[in-house]
């Protein structure tokens, strides 16, 4: 009998930190029923050399490509925000200028990603319908949307899973009015720290509110980043009370408008860099930080699953949703973004933070066992389509917990 494939789709091969430790955690759970020759990542780039580096086996290809239009087992969405649409609130020039400095920037270090993007041997093709006996879903994210026949794709595609988890109650929400059957909620599956982290270190020891990593973002759907001016306002005033701060994109490829902006102020960037870095040396180099302001969503949850307070950077919904379970122990900070008011918030935190951060450990610790459970639950998903897991799996994910 033939081998039974799987797909699994989500928005990899980008270098965003936040979706490719998702796909390490989903991966972690898919390999233990199906061997790597057998599993077909769908990437949303042509260049994704990194993700065939850390596993050699499995096979990777852009949407699009001939190999998505054979018929698959299990076809599964590897969480994330895959179903989505947003308006942009004005015509981007400054942005759209800025990105293409700092890309022409980012290919004069790589040239031969260049010739690839100008003569890709696929182009990438988001429309291809995948073939498979079962669809899954896990971890997933849906909406928000801002027109109806984005709205109605999303609905179409999740009708046609089999079995969904989502990672918020929105998401939850739009699913059962949408009248899905089968939607199970878990925190977002990065809470589990033991599926994306192989290292067993434990929390550093917090005490002093010191030194304050500014994860930054590009948001395309303004006419520019209008977070950002007051933000190194208020990271240069927190600088001159005494505070170190750095500032980090966890996805340079999708933060150019940003990272040109930064580099126009003579500001330096730590960039993750998966060409050069694995996650243990990010997961390394995060932990020096005692408070993040963060732009991304999985920056704050990496940061909780370190033991981390946040104050989270509100310019999109999926920021407080994707945060909902760390309750209390982490702030926002939106709109008009006064840069006062991004103060106050740190002046609190420092007046309390062995607290906060006591707080936030508390609930990321609950986050990982919902985490957990959520991966648990595929597993005995995944055992339904493949019957026997592999020989090397463990009978429970949640022994992975650190």
């Amino acid at each position: 009998m033939a081998p039974k494939k799987t797909v699994l789709i989500g928005a990899y091969g980008t270098t965003n930190f936040g979706d490719d430790i998702l796909m390490v955690s989903v991966l972690g759970v898919l390999r233990d029923f199906v061997e790597d020759e057998c599993i077909y990542v769908r990437t949303v780039r042509t260049e994704f050399d990194y993700l065939r580096r850390w596993y050699p086996q499995v096979n990777f290809f852009p949407a699009g490509h001939d190999v998505f239009e054979d018929n698959f087992e299990l076809a599964l969405y590897g969480g994330g925000t895959q179903f989505y649409s947003f308006a942009p609130e004005s015509p981007v020039k400054s942005c759209f200028f800025a990105r293409k400095l700092n890309s022409l920037k980012f290919y004069a270090k790589k040239p031969e990603l260049l010739l690839s993007k100008f003569f890709p041997k696929n182009r990438v093709n988001y429309a291809q319908q995948i073939h498979s006996e079962k669809t899954y879903g896990v971890s997933l994210g849906a909406g928000p949307f801002r027109n109806d026949s984005a709205e109605q794709q999303a609905k179409s595609k999740l009708a046609g899973c089999d079995w969904i988890s989502v990672r918020d109650s929105l998401s939850k929400d739009f699913c059962e009015k949408a009248g899905l059957q089968k939607v199970s909620l878990f925190a977002d599956m990065c809470y589990a720290r033991g599926l994306w982290d192989s290292t067993k270190s434990e929390y550093s020891q917090k005490i002093h509110l010191k030194k304050i990593g500014v994860i930054i973002r590009d948001w395309p759907f303004m006419a520019e980043n209008p977070f950002m001016a007051p933000l190194h306002s208020a990271v240069k005033e927190l600088e001159s009370r005494g505070l170190e701060a750095e500032y980090i994109s966890l996805a340079p490829r999708c933060d150019m408008g940003a990272l040109a902006e930064l580099r126009r102020r003579k500001i330096p960037c730590f960039c993750w860099d998966p060409d050069e870095m694995v996650i243990s040396e990010l997961v390394e180099k995060l932990g020096e930080f005692d408070l993040f302001i963060s732009s991304r969503a999985h920056g704050i949850v990496v940061g909780a699953c370190l033991g981390i307070p946040s104050i989270g950077v509100l310019i999109e919904p999926k920021l407080r949703l994707i945060a909902e379970g760390l309750r209390d122990s982490v702030s926002f900070w939106d709109a008009p973004f006064n840069p006062k008011a991004l103060l106050d918030k740190v002046t609190l935190i420092s007046e309390v933070y062995e607290e906060v951060v006591a707080q936030t450990r508390r609930y990321a610790e609950i986050c990982a066992r919902s985490a957990m459970s959520g991966a648990d639950e595929l597993r005995k998903r995944l055992y339904d389509v493949y019957q026997v897991p592999n020989s090397n799996s463990d009978s429970n994910c949640s022994e992975k917990i650190r």
